[in-house]
């Protein structure tokens, strides 16, 4: 005999009304914590995110500490080989080749380190480009210092200064892409110092130049007062991003006694009439610049320190949540199985004691049935 009965349709199927009481509870408990552990891994993975640029910021720091130090030796560098020509490249070849050297020595490691740095953004890699491209050009200017007598002072000096303007481009990237909530004023504060430490360093080879040669070169006095106007927008924009308990702390790195020794001095050099050499022991500019640069670098490391205490702090706080919220998760995860195991237990011993009563209804009324068949009557199966 065929039967004519079709399947449940879909539609059937998906209607809760026929839904069996399993899938009932299993959509009542269990879609509400899928629900909420789903929430609970992208809470623990934002927090771990956070921790993890955190971290990156930190690095990027300790990078950007290399590059610094890869700026000043050129500073350095730039001083001497622009003496050393000022002298009509009479001076001890031999003390210039170790500062060559020592330059190279600092500028491999700071390569090195950010070349395997995984930090780099993409406006970070073009300046690093950019800085490889003027060091590229590092041998040829040293060959035309010692060697290039059509090579002269100010050629020499604004070569170099366009190879650390693309160091200090490639420090200002780093500063540029630290991620660590409330240090945005450090970083602007600290580019601000490096900009200064430049001002400073080409008005102290300006000057010291001057003083090899026994007078100014044209210009040299346009440039230093350049360097001056340069010195006091750094400072101003040093105060802006600086809160003014940040910059008790941090001090005024114009306002010391070297810097004064040192604005004296400049104004006697200044001051001096073309027609007559000018007075002055390089030694004593030399001392006067060294105290300038030692203040600005006093609070360039403070404010290194600080953002490298600021960074560490949040790197922490923020791997410190991540964990209490994984710990959370997982407890709230087991909680919910728990409770999960205890309902269904519960539901089962319920289906059961259910049907061990219905059993028993049904072998006392059976009996009864059997002998209402036999005398003929009706059984009552209610």
């Amino acid at each position: 005999m065929t039967s004519t009965e079709t399947g449940a349709t879909w539609s059937d199927r998906l209607n809760p009304r026929n839904w069996t009481l399993v899938w009932k509870l299993a959509v009542v408990g269990l879609l509400p914590a899928l629900l909420a552990l789903v929430l609970g891994v992208l809470r623990v993975a934002d927090q771990a995110g956070d921790a993890a640029d955190l971290g990156r910021s930190t690095r990027l720091l300790e990078v950007q500490a290399q590059v610094s130090a890869a700026a000043n030796a050129l500073r350095e560098e730039r001083n001497e080989a622009t003496l050393f020509v000022a002298d009509a490249r009479g001076g001890d070849r031999g003390v210039l080749e170790i500062g060559f050297g020592k330059t190279d020595e600092t500028v491999g490691q700071m390569l090195n380190t950010v070349r395997s740095a995984t930090e780099l953004d993409a406006t970070t890699i073009s300046a690093l480009q950019q800085a490889e491209s003027e060091l590229a050009k590092l041998a040829v200017l040293r060959a035309d210092t010692t060697d290039n007598q059509a090579a002269g002072i100010n050629q020499i000096r604004g070569r170099y200064t366009d190879l650390v303007e693309g160091i200090d481009v490639l420090d200002r990237a780093l500063l540029r892409q630290l991620r660590t909530p409330g240090t945005a004023g450090l970083a602007d504060a600290l580019s601000a110092v490096t900009s200064a430490n430049e001002q400073l360093a080409i008005q102290h080879t300006v000057l010291a130049t001057g003083i090899k040669a026994s007078q100014l070169q044209p210009g040299d006095a346009n440039t230093v007062s350049a360097t001056d106007n340069q010195l006091t927008a750094d400072y101003r924009e040093y105060q802006v991003a600086l809160t003014p308990d940040q910059l008790t702390r941090f001090g005024n790195f114009l306002d010391d006694a070297a810097n004064s020794q040192r604005e004296r001095l400049k104004a006697a050099i200044l001051a001096t009439p073309p027609d007559r050499p000018i007075n002055l022991a390089p030694t004593e500019w030399d001392t006067a610049y060294n105290g300038s640069r030692a203040a600005a670098e006093r609070s360039a490391e403070m404010l290194r320190g600080e953002l490298v205490t600021q960074s560490g702090a949040a790197e922490e706080a923020a791997s410190n949540e991540a964990g209490i919220q994984s710990v959370i998760l997982m407890l709230g995860l087991l909680a919910g199985i728990t409770v999960a195991v205890l309902v269904a237990r519960a539901l089962i011993r319920s289906l059961r004691v259910l049907r061990s009563a219905a059993l028993d209804v049904a072998e006392r009324r059976l009996p009864q049935a059997v002998e209402s068949m036999r005398a003929g009557e009706s059984p009552d199966v209610a």
